[in-house]
């Protein structure tokens, strides 16, 4: 990878199946499930593939130094998590990464409020989140190919807005550090749009890093 420009990764073929949508919304015993649910159900998972335009930019970096919760990177971006130093002590850079699926599935959904199908709407939104990992997934698998030949692993995923533990403690990553993460990407013509929340739009989108350590060195079990 080139550190010096934003990258961008297209996932192949993404086919959400029903019976974890499903399980998202409850229901354990898939056998009992009313035909209207499921057939309700399968149309999203099928509407999702028509409707998303999945795209992820994404940027490797070299880490100056991450001491005491503090991840700085060169070129001076600084975040916050009291997990980093267990995370991330050994980790020589990170890919920066911003995912999305595209603005067109909460186009769908919003016609499916203003229309009070609101089975449908909600089976959609649960395809977008299960969507959302399938293609965080195949990204992960591409940047794993990667790295390897440069003689690294990838940590486990961490993001702003999520909590990981430390000793048996919580440690949360501020949402706030959205602004520093989008500032890597200044030069860059982004379909995502950060709102003064810090949260984004489309509201399918996800953002986050992955450290690099050196093969040699074992990993840390969560």
């Amino acid at each position: 990878m080139n550190n010096d420009k934003c990258l961008e990764f297209r996932p192949g073929s993404v086919t959400i199946r029903t019976s974890p949508m499903l399980r998202i919304q409850g229901y354990r015993n898939l056998d009992r499930v009313r035909p209207i649910i499921k057939k309700t159900a399968g149309k999203m998972a099928q509407l999702f593939t028509q409707t998303i335009d999945a795209v992820v930019y994404y940027r490797q970096l070299p880490i100056s130094e991450c001491t005491d919760g503090v991840l700085i990177l060169e070129g001076g971006t600084v975040f916050r998590c009291d997990a980093f130093s267990k995370y991330h002590a050994a980790s020589e850079q990170v890919v920066v990464f911003v995912l999305t699926l595209g603005k067109g599935l909460d186009q769908a959904a919003m016609d499916f409020g203003k229309q009070q199908q609101l089975l449908e709407q909600l089976f959609l939104d649960t395809a977008g989140w299960v969507g959302v990992e399938a293609v965080n997934r195949q990204f992960a698998t591409h940047i794993k190919q990667q790295v390897v030949e440069q003689g690294y692993r990838l940590t486990r995923r961490m993001a702003p807005g999520y909590t990981f533990k430390k000793d048996g403690q919580d440690c949360p990553w501020a949402l706030e550090d959205q602004k520093p993460l989008f500032a890597l990407f200044n030069n860059t013509e982004l379909p995502v749009a950060m709102l003064d929340s810090c949260a984004m739009l489309p509201r399918m989108s996800r953002t986050g890093l992955y450290g690099l350590v050196p093969m040699l060195i074992p990993s840390i079990q969560s």
